[in-house]
C-alpha cells in the first residue's frame, strides 16, 4: 500500500506492507473513511457493500425462528393432548393438568437457556467469527430440536427446551451485533429495527397455527 493511498473501508484494504506506516497517516485514513461512510445514502451503501447487506439480512432471519419457537412451545401447555401426555389426572375426572412446578419450569426454560446462550455467543464469535458461529449453532440446533420433538417425559421436554434456548440465545445477540459491526452506518438502523419487527410480528403466528 502506497504512502498516499487512502483506504476508505476495511473491505478495500490490501495486505499491509512490511514497512511500518505513519500513525498520523493511519489516523487520517480512519477519519476520512468515517466521514465518507456517514455521508453515504442508503442506495449508495447497498450498491457498494452488497455482501455485508446480504449477510446481515440472512442473519436477521434467525430472529424469526427465535420468536416463533419460543411462543409456540409456550402455547402447547393449553392443548388437551399435551396435558394428557405430560400431566396428571385431576381427581376422578377425565381431565389432565400439568403440575404448577412444571408449568413454571417449562415457562422459564427458554429464558434460562437464552441467558447462557448470550454468554456462549460472546465466546463463539470471538473465537470463530460471526458466520461460523451462526452456521455451527444452526447445525447444533438441527440435532437438538429432536429432543423436545420426541420427548417421552416432562423432564426430557424440559431439558430439550433448555438446550434449544442456548441456541436461541446465540441468535438473539449474534444478529444485532453482526449488523451493527459489519453494515454501514446508514444500514444499521434498518436492520436493528427489523429485528424488533420480526420478533414482534412473528408472535402472532403460533396462535393462528394452534387454531
Amino acid at each position: 500500500m502506497g504512502a498516499d493511498e487512502i483506504v476508505h473501508h476495511l473491505e478495500e484494504a490490501r495486505p499491509a506492507a512490511t514497512a511500518p506506516q505513519d500513525p498520523a497517516l493511519i489516523a487520517e485514513n480512519a477519519r476520512l473513511a468515517t466521514e465518507e461512510e456517514h455521508s453515504m445514502t442508503f442506495w449508495q451503501a447497498a450498491k457498494r457493500y452488497k455482501k455485508a447487506c446480504f449477510w446481515s439480512a440472512v442473519v436477521s432471519l434467525t430472529i424469526i425462528m427465535d420468536g416463533y419457537d419460543t411462543a409456540l412451545l409456550g402455547s402447547l401447555q393449553a392443548f388437551p393432548s399435551f396435558q394428557s401426555r405430560f400431566g396428571h389426572r385431576v381427581g376422578d375426572t377425565s381431565q389432565y393438568q400439568l403440575s404448577a412446578p412444571w408449568q413454571v419450569a417449562l415457562g422459564v426454560s427458554n429464558s434460562v437457556g437464552n441467558i447462557f446462550g448470550i454468554y456462549i455467543n460472546s465466546v463463539l464469535t470471538e473465537r470463530f467469527g460471526h458466520k461460523r458461529a451462526l452456521l455451527g449453532t444452526l447445525f447444533v440446533l438441527t440435532g437438538i430440536i429432536f429432543v423436545p420433538f420426541f420427548a417421552t417425559s416432562i423432564r426430557m421436554l424440559f431439558a430439550g427446551e433448555i438446550l434449544c434456548g442456548l441456541c436461541w440465545g446465540v441468535f438473539t445477540t449474534l444478529a444485532p451485533a453482526y449488523a451493527s459491526e459489519v453494515c454501514p452506518v446508514c444500514f444499521t438502523f434498518f436492520f436493528l429495527a427489523s429485528f424488533s419487527f420480526f420478533l414482534s410480528f412473528i408472535l402472532f403466528f403460533p396462535s393462528s397455527r394452534g387454531k
